[in-house]
Order: structure tokens, then sequence, then C-alpha cells
């Protein structure tokens, strides 16, 4: 996943991509860390039961928008683009 993220953001650095995503990736997770274990501090069967169904919920989310995620490979386009381009070069 991580190599579709930094084709998705081409113009960006790899490096600056990769930066953005984990940290995007730890608040994210820090987040839902603090909403969940307030669920589940709860002395009650249904708070321990609200975070296990968070967790579902965000879980299936995360798989509906996976599975209709347009891939634009820029970076893989740009590179083929680019080595063509050379070879033209050294052909002529």
């Amino acid at each position: 996943m991580l190599e579709l993220g930094i084709e998705l953001t081409f113009p960006v650095s790899e490096s600056i991509g990769v930066g953005l995503l984990f940290a995007g990736g730890q608040l994210w997770g820090a987040g839902i860390g603090m909403v969940v274990s307030s669920f589940a501090k709860g002395v009650t069967q249904s708070s321990s039961n609200m975070a296990i169904y968070t967790f579902s919920g965000l879980f299936t989310a995360a798989f509906v928008l996976c599975i209709f995620l347009q891939e634009d490979l820029r970076r893989i386009r740009a590179e083929k683009t680019k080595n063509m381009t050379s070879i033209n070069l050294t052909v002529n």
C-alpha cells in the first residue's frame, strides 16, 4: 500500500510522500486509539461492544474505499516516458 500511496502523490518527492503517509497513519492511529479506549474503559458490556463496532465499522469503510480507489500510476508513466525519450535521443 505504501508504493501505491507514493504513486498517487507523484509530483511530490518519494521521501516527502512516505513521510506524510507515515505521519498521517500515526496521527490517525492515535486518534482512533483514544476514541476506542474511551469506549473500552466502560464497565458495561455495551461500551465494550461499542469499541468492537467502531473498529469493525472503520475497517469496513477502509475496505470499501480501497475497492473503489482509482489507480493513477503517474510516476511509472512519467518514468516510461522519460526512458522512451532517452532511447529516442540515443537512436537518433
